[in-house]
């Protein structure tokens, strides 16, 4: 597979397919957070830099891969105008509004697949009408037959949090599955996956059931004690114990920080969800 990864953070989308059986025979990311990059390209070396999303030119990766030439593109568009924690400028804010960056790539090149994740305010934002704008503009490309759910992380890991995820599989492809939504925690390789993952709720202290009832943000009760979550235990809530392991290794050889890991671990897409769509993607139809 050719894949481009947009806002791409430090790779939850990335990490996920790969967990899902994926391999790239080229792989380009793209992101503006210095750190995240340095911490994406230590994690991914063989991934090309394709510097800012508003830089990129379309053209020029129409002309090296050509229509239809990247497989898969996915994208966490910032969600900062959306978030019920912001001002709700929505799709006309300057950070959310940077979803038209990316399809615009996608119009051009027109990827087999394109799967993007954003807050659930996407839904509600300006009375629905940021939703039915990205619906419209979809549409409008006439190329692509669209699903979307609110997937929650807490079917794999004990963090309650909600996001859509929304596919566009191009009219006729036959590289994936088409059948993807719904999925939930019932579905049996996300139950195996639960199980597999059980052991990890109860080897770390801050995971278990009784501390995840009192965790907030970046801090945890536990008993009487309220402390804040390290930098590994936040990565374990975003992409498990293994993943989580992995990547904070390569941070603390980077030498980043604590406050850009708490940063990281915020904004990053949860891992399992993307390997949960994967799976499905790789369900290949007859």
């Amino acid at each position: 597979m050719k894949y481009l990864d947009l806002f791409s953070g430090v790779g939850g989308f990335t990490r996920g397919l790969l967990d899902a059986g994926f391999t790239f025979s080229w792989h380009g990311f793209s992101e503006i957070d210095k750190h995240a990059k340095r911490l994406y390209a230590a994690l991914y070396p063989e991934a090309e830099d394709m510097g800012d999303v508003k830089t990129i030119d379309d053209r020029r990766l129409l002309e090296r891969f050509g229509q239809h030439g990247i497989d898969i593109i996915t994208f966490g568009f910032p969600c900062q105008d959306l978030s019920i924690a912001g001002k709700r400028a929505g799709l006309e804010g300057k950070r959310s509004g940077l979803f038209f960056e990316a399809l615009r790539i996608i119009k051009t090149v027109q990827p087999s697949c394109f799967i993007f994740e954003n807050v659930k305010g996407l839904l509600q934002c300006g009375e629905g009408r940021d939703f039915k704008t990205v619906l419209q503009n979809i549409a409008d490309l006439g190329l692509y037959d669209c699903q979307w759910q609110l997937c929650n992380t807490n079917w794999f890991l004990p963090h309650d949090r909600e996001r859509i995820y929304f596919i566009g599989l191009l009219r006729g492809q036959r590289k994936f599955g088409q059948e993807i939504f719904p999925i939930g925690e019932t579905e049996s390789f996300c139950a195996i996956k639960r199980q597999n993952q059980k052991k990890e709720k109860q080897s770390a202290q801050c995971l278990q059931a009784r501390d995840y009832a009192n965790w907030n943000g970046n801090f945890i009760r536990e008993g009487d004690i309220i402390r804040q979550l390290t930098p590994l235990e936040s990565f374990r809530l975003q992409f498990g114990m293994d993943n989580a392991a992995h990547m904070i290794a390569k941070a603390q050889e980077l030498g980043i920080s604590d406050s850009q890991l708490y940063k990281m671990a915020g904004n990053a897409v949860s891992s399992p969800i993307p390997e949960m769509i994967g799976r499905r993607l790789l369900c290949k139809p007859d």
